[in-house]
Order: structure tokens, then sequence, then C-alpha cells
């Protein structure tokens, strides 16, 4: 048992630990912060690639004086950065760098996701409406692949505690039952 008790405090472990972050909790977007930014659109993005700045099209303007073509940039060393893809039309909340009109950067405070939603999503609607514009009908959803892959965070692996405990037990009985039919032989 003291030879195996390693083993099952490191397959433990590696259960219980979630994704790792800098952040305790991660926060829901705080949309009230949309009231704050310099200009708040509806744009497409006209080329992506993660890590480079945004070529925006605005598309709506809804607060301040963002038009035509803009640059979008995400503030970097936060925890939360850009979308892997960006394919659909999004509102922006957005902060002027150094009274640039044409040059903004994605409204964001550490630990909370960037205020960039998709146009029709529920947080985007919300932003609209605290604007005191209707909110636009919801996106049709993309079809999801049958069996999506569930991480396995904290509270699952306190649930496969005693599923592990026991199995280790389990093997640890019949390794003592074979030892003890081989010294009576």
């Amino acid at each position: 048992m003291a030879r195996c008790l390693p083993t099952v405090v490191l397959a433990v472990a590696a259960l219980v630990a979630g994704d790792a972050s800098a952040c305790a909790i991660s926060r829901p977007p705080a949309i009230r912060e949309a009231r704050e930014a310099d200009a708040v659109f509806v744009g497409s993005v006209t080329n992506y690639r993660p890590g480079d700045p945004l070529a925006v099209e605005v598309k709506e303007n809804i607060s301040g004086e963002a038009q035509g073509k803009v640059t979008v940039l995400w503030r970097p060393g936060l925890n939360f950065g850009p979308p892997l893809e960006m394919k659909e039309e999004h509102l922006f909340a957005v902060d002027r760098i150094d009274g640039s009109a044409s040059t903004y950067v994605v409204n964001q405070r550490n630990c909370e996701p960037a205020l960039v939603f998709e146009k029709g999503s529920f947080h985007a609607n919300a932003v609209r409406e605290m604007f005191g514009l209707w909110p636009e009908p919801e996106a049709p959803k993309k079809s999801q692949p049958a069996a999506a892959p569930v991480p396995v965070g904290p509270i699952a692996g306190l649930l496969l505690l005693p599923l592990v405990l026991a199995a280790g037990a389990f093997f640890l009985r019949g390794k003592r039952r074979k030892r003890a039919y081989r010294t009576e032989l």
C-alpha cells in the first residue's frame, strides 16, 4: 500500500487539476463597461489571424465616432486573448489609442472576457439595449459535433476520487492474494 500511495496521489491530483489560469475565478463580461468605451459599433472583420491587428469594416455605429475601416488591437498580457476565428459580424466596445481616429484597442479588464460579441448574441443585445436600441435576432447556431470533448474540472475530479481509490484497493488486494498463494506453494 505504501508503494502505491504516490501513484494514487498523482492520479488524483491529475484528475482534480483544472485548466491553468492566473485568474482564480472567471467572471462574466462586464457589459456595463461599454458605456465608458470611446466607441461601440457592429462590424465585420476583413482579415483575421490570431495575434495580428483586426481590420474591421464598421457596419453600424452605436456610440462614438467609428466609421469606415478601423484597426482594432487586443490588449497584450490579459488572460482572455482573441478567439481562434471571427467570421460573422461582431459588436465591439473599444477605446481610442492616443487620439487616433481609426485605431482602437478592445475594452477588456483583467480576468474578464473582452467586450467583443457575435452580432445577435445575448451579450451583444444587452449592450444594444443599454444604448436604447432594439436587440438583433439571434444568429443561427452552427452544427456541433455529436460528441464534443468535455474537460474534467475540479468537481468531476472529486467525484472520480472514490472510483480511483476503490480501483487501487482492488488492485492491491489482488496482489496480496497472489503473494499469499506463492508462499503456500
